[in-house]
């Protein structure tokens, strides 16, 4: 039984009706029970709610990171009169979609970012946003292709890179996602979001020697303040796991 339960139970369980000796206790002494069953209730709400603040936090770093929908457009191209139209539908199906996923409308994103790879299936960025509104759906297989036809249309896309190595790493294939990652950040040297992926790949793969300097990498970007000091404690285990002549693995780069 958790503790908000076990406090509202106690809450229920005394406050039946009266006895003809509670009757006779002053207003005072009421005062202060109802004063101890609130303490007793505040105190089991904030325990709660550290609990959850704790399991989020862990969830989060352990978590490989996403990047958000990206507004931009990957390559910029001139486009034709005849294309003008096309290319307005495009743009504000796009910016509708990522509307959406930031408010949390998942799947009405995914339809805007669908119409707009109808407008043109050769939008990197429209199969890239397409991937993370599949992911908060819950559908991978169906993000993972959109993520690899997104790196099929641009290669060099880092922010396609990471969030397919991301995608990998939950589907339980780190040692793939390591090479798209390794690939992110040499392009984008000072993507934090991939640096951290990168790291967590390693990890995730089994070879923590090679995440150990990883994770420092990401330190040196200091982008993320709230992630830092968990970063930290990583780096000092997988240190102490190294000095206690525990063997960590390398991979061969």
């Amino acid at each position: 039984m958790s503790l908000i339960h076990q406090a509202l139970k106690k809450v229920e369980t005394e406050s039946g009706a009266p006895s003809a000796q509670s009757a006779s206790v002053s207003a005072r002494t009421l005062g202060n029970s109802f004063k101890l069953r609130d303490d007793r209730l505040y105190k089991a709400l904030v325990a709660l709610a550290v609990l959850v603040i704790a399991v989020l936090a862990g969830w989060y770093y352990f978590s490989p990171v996403q990047h958000a929908p990206v507004v931009q457009s990957f390559a910029v191209e001139k486009p034709s009169s005849a294309s003008v139209v096309q290319n307005v539908d495009l743009q504000s199906h796009k910016q509708k979609g990522i509307r959406m996923y930031e408010t949390g409308r998942y799947e009405e994103a995914l339809s805007e970012f669908k119409a707009a790879i109808a407008a043109n299936p050769n939008d990197a960025v429209a199969f890239n946003n397409a991937g993370l509104a599949s992911v908060a759906l819950n559908n991978p297989a169906e993000a993972e292709e959109q993520l690899k036809t997104a790196l099929r249309l641009a290669p060099d896309y880092p922010e396609a890179l990471n969030n397919y190595g991301s995608l990998l790493v939950q589907r339980g294939r780190p040692a793939q996602a390591v090479e798209l990652l390794k690939k992110a950040v040499s392009i984008k040297p000072d993507y934090a979001d991939a640096q951290l992926n990168l790291a967590i790949s390693y990890e995730s793969a089994g070879f923590a020697s090679d995440a150990i300097p990883q994770y420092e990498k990401f330190l040196q970007l200091g982008s993320n303040e709230l992630l830092n000091a968990d970063v930290r404690k990583k780096i000092v285990i997988l240190k102490d796991e190294a000095a206690s002549h525990r063997v960590l693995p390398s991979k061969a780069r």
